[in-house]
């Protein structure tokens, strides 16, 4: 890939998991009966 390949993985990963961490954040926070 190369370091530019590497960099836009990690850092599309990184928003992606972010992302979905604040999802299910949202959902507990929404749904304490969980």
């Amino acid at each position: 890939l190369g370091p530019w390949g590497t960099a836009y993985t990690v850092c599309l990963h990184s928003t992606v998991l972010l992302r979905v961490v604040h999802v299910f954040t949202s959902s507990f926070l929404h749904c304490p009966y969980l």
